[in-house]
């Protein structure tokens, strides 16, 4: 899904999304669900930030700017205002960390003794 969600297109509208093979769409919106259910454990505080950064890090700001388009046409046009709504609190997060206090890469600063 990685590589599908960095490297293809998705519909930027609810009538593109429904031209879409089911095949395809059902991955998507399992991805979108797994963004979604990591927001909320997040918001939630039942994971923090440390842990989304360094397990998914940038990942989840691009994959976002992908859903989105599609996410804010789904909210009017279903109409469901909530669609998305963790996943995309989660990447504002992470874009305002990322640019005000970045992390360095774990491999920079921990060295191990031989």
């Amino acid at each position: 899904m990685i590589l599908y969600v960095t490297t293809g297109g998705l519909p930027s509208t609810y009538e593109e999304w429904l031209t879409v093979p089911v095949s395809e769409r059902v991955p998507l919106v399992q991805f979108g669900q797994q963004m979604e259910s990591v927001g909320l454990l997040l918001a939630e505080h039942l994971i923090n930030i440390d842990l989304v950064d360094k397990t998914l890090g940038s990942f989840v700001v691009s994959s976002w700017e992908k859903y989105k388009p599609l996410f804010l046409d789904m909210r009017q046009k279903q109409p469901d205002p909530f669609l998305g709504e963790y996943f995309q609190w989660m990447a504002e997060q992470m874009d305002r960390r990322m640019k005000e206090r970045p992390r360095a890469p774990f491999y920079e600063n921990h060295k191990m003794a031989r």
